[in-house]
């Protein structure tokens, strides 16, 4: 079980994550020079579910899964500010994967499929394959992306029945390695 308070302020500063992001985009140093950190990660395993759950306001990415085979991600609801990397749901080198029946409003990539970043990608080596996204509802956000981590390659990657509405002129988001540099989004 996860269960939080949200966003509550630092008791140095009184600031919250939010209030960084704010920061950011108005160009102000912010956060302390402190990293935002990703709301959920889960490194490596097998037979993951996640259902039944809401998630609001994550400071960078809200819900990343990485090196799992055999997941099953259902009838979760994400809500985020619009913001830097505060992706929705980022499935990354991992096999096996279905995620359906939820609702997601991201700050950034709404549903994305990435497979290691730069050396560690590729020297792990661990691909993307055989993930499935259907019946999702995404709201604000870029929608859908497949890259822009990618040193390990993607396969067999499926969307079926995907309402955007939101997402603005870009709503699916094809991302290319460029020689061993790191990976570059093409719109």
């Amino acid at each position: 079980t996860i269960n939080g308070q949200g966003d509550t302020p630092d008791p140095s500063t009184g600031k919250t994550w939010v209030d960084c992001m704010r920061e950011i985009a108005h160009q102000l140093p912010s956060c302390g020079n402190v990293s935002r950190p990703h709301l959920i990660l889960l490194y490596m395993g097998k037979n993951l579910t996640i259902s039944n759950v809401s998630i609001e306001d994550s400071p960078n990415w809200t819900l990343h899964i990485a090196n799992f085979s055999d997941i099953h991600i259902h009838d979760i609801q994400i809500h985020n500010l619009q913001g830097y990397n505060r992706d929705g749901i980022d499935i990354d080198s991992s096999q096996n994967a279905l995620v359906e029946n939820s609702v997601v409003d991201a700050g950034d990539d709404a549903l994305c499929v990435k497979s290691g970043e730069d050396w560690v990608g590729r020297h792990n080596a661990v691909m993307a394959e055989n993930i499935t996204f259907r019946n999702i509802q995404v709201g604000t956000g870029h929608g859908i992306t497949i890259g822009s981590d990618m040193s390990a390659g993607v396969r067999n990657v499926t969307f079926e029945n995907i309402t955007m509405d939101g997402t603005g002129m870009i709503s699916v988001r094809l991302c290319t390695a460029v020689l061993v540099a790191r990976s570059r989004c093409s719109c």
